[in-house]
């Protein structure tokens, strides 16, 4: 068995650099590649999937596509997510989604997705329906057709939490009004009551 190519070239040389690349470059095409449709496991956390009916994306798996995909994404769309991602991946020093495994996306996608934020975000939108094939389950937003804005509200409560979720006061109001007279709601006047 020949000696390693990283032997080659003595001491902490600057010149070695390139030829120590260009040996584990060759080094790593030269390796085995895994039969189609099996696991290849490098022993560390990037472990790539091949799947033989899919159409698969650099990674290997149609879902951690999905999720490097939505990462990235998040990290154009979003400077929040962008910093966040930075201080996750800064730990480990890879900043690129797609050299990462899927444990540690995952991670960091469901500390993500629990921010009210990033729930209600636009870009995320498209991501929603793949996201929950995969197994990564989304709070529900009030985006997904369940309009906060139709109950009706008192007026003076213009206020943006008792929208979304009136005070049992305000409630008890309500019920006690629409029990004594008849109201309707305004529809101009967003929420207000009409008397």
């Amino acid at each position: 068995r020949p000696a390693p190519p990283w032997t080659v070239a003595s001491g902490n040389s600057v010149a070695a650099v390139p030829a120590l690349l260009a040996a584990l470059r060759l080094q790593r095409a030269s390796a085995p590649q895994a039969p189609r449709g099996e696991t290849c496991d490098s022993g560390d956390d990037d472990v790539i999937s091949v799947q033989g009916s899919e159409v698969l994306g650099p990674t290997g798996s149609a879902s951690m596509d999905l999720l490097v995909a939505t990462i990235r994404q998040g990290q154009r769309s979003d400077r929040h997510w962008n910093l966040a991602w930075h201080r996750k991946a800064g730990v480990v020093g890879r900043f690129d989604p797609a050299l990462h495994g899927p444990d540690f996306l995952l991670t960091f996608l469901r500390t993500q997705l629990a921010r009210p934020r990033v729930q209600a975000a636009r870009w995320l939108r498209p991501f929603r329906d793949a996201l929950e094939d995969i197994g990564l389950r989304l709070p529900a937003s009030r985006h997904d057709g369940q309009d906060t804005q139709d109950m009706p509200m008192l007026s003076g409560t213009g206020c943006r939490a008792h929208r979304l979720r009136p005070s049992p006061c305000a409630l008890g109001a309500l019920h006690r009004h629409a029990c004594t007279s008849s109201w309707r709601p305004v529809p101009q006047a967003r929420g207000a009551l009409l008397v």
